[in-house]
């Protein structure tokens, strides 16, 4: 059994490292350019590198950028089995990144946006427990008509389901994001996306949220740390400083560290130390994906800050 499988979302980086954002009209720069592995890529390989048996559903091209995203989570020994390889493009996203950690984002479709309902293998959900779901996937039609289908086998089955409404919040169908928000064990969003779906980012709008069916709310509020709230507390976390130099993938590697603790048990203030400690340590450097710490990176933050806490 899969301890946490995800749909779609799958994306392969073109990291461009330029030398100042914004880039105006008819400017001219130099720029070093690199690929890898994100999207979904980010959230599994942390997990399975955490240790979690983790899966994927979802298509990508038969081109060199898809090879690179079946060779990448193979490697970091994430389940492909219910990935397939399609005759159209690998889904791609251009990440501009600066000296100072600016960064920017082009999003180009590909086959990825095609995920269909036809592509779900209902007994491969049932046999996992849990499933994750990101905003991202729920713009194009026919993957949001999958992953809706997805998520009422997970509900059916008593699977636990995480969902994160990404930046693309405001763009997700008002009754699919209700619907996810209602049955959600678990919502991960930073301030900007609780706005667009409360009205404030203030701690109340958590509450809100939890009003409406979740059980616990999580804000990822950058180098301030992140906002938990659980069992009618509001938790506040600090977060760990560091230099960041590109926030690209940090968001979900932080919500697989999450992830991990929840699913062991682990008391909502260590989830949250631990989760931080995972972002923090993935703005270090340029890109996600195999990029993103290992579990002896993580420990030994941990232990250079005096947190008792091993993974």
């Amino acid at each position: 059994m899969l301890d946490l499988i995800t749909l779609g979302d799958s994306v392969v980086d073109l990291i461009i490292r330029v030398e100042h954002l914004p880039i105006e009209s008819e400017d001219s720069q130099s720029g070093i350019l690199e690929r890898e592995a994100g999207g979904a890529a980010n959230i599994l390989i942390m997990a399975s590198r955490l240790g979690l048996r983790v899966g994927l559903i979802d298509r990508v091209g038969g081109d060199g950028e898809g090879g690179l995203y079946f060779q990448a989570l193979m490697g970091e020994g994430v389940d492909v089995s219910r990935v397939r390889e399609v005759d159209e493009p690998t889904a791609l996203c251009i990440v501009l990144v600066d000296a100072e950690g600016g960064h920017a984002y082009i999003g180009l479709p590909g086959a990825t946006d095609n995920l269909s309902v036809e592509d779900l293998d209902e007994e491969y959900i049932k046999a996992s427990s849990s499933l994750y779901v990101s905003g991202y996937t729920l713009i194009s039609q026919r993957s949001r008509e999958a992953v809706v289908r997805a998520v009422e086998i997970a509900e059916d089955e008593g699977l636990s389901i995480y969902f994160d409404p990404s930046p693309k919040v405001r763009r997700i169908e008002s009754e699919t994001l209700r619907g996810l928000i209602s049955i959600a064990e678990v919502i991960f969003l930073n301030e900007a996306e609780l706005e667009a779906i409360t009205g404030t980012r203030d701690p109340d709008g958590a509450h809100r949220l939890q009003d409406s069916g979740a059980e616990v709310i999580v804000v990822k509020r950058g180098a301030s740390g992140c906002l938990i709230a659980w069992d009618g507390e509001l938790i506040n976390i600090p977060a760990y400083r560091v230099k960041a130099v590109d926030p690209t993938g940090a968001g979900d590697a932080f919500n697989a560290a999450f992830i991990y603790a929840y699913l062991k048990g682990w008391p909502p203030e260590d989830a949250g130390r631990l989760a931080n400690a995972v972002g923090a340590l993935t703005t270090m450097r340029i890109g996600a994906g195999r990029r993103v710490p290992t579990r002896d990176e993580i420990n030994s933050f941990l232990m250079e800050r005096g947190v008792g806490l091993r993974v």
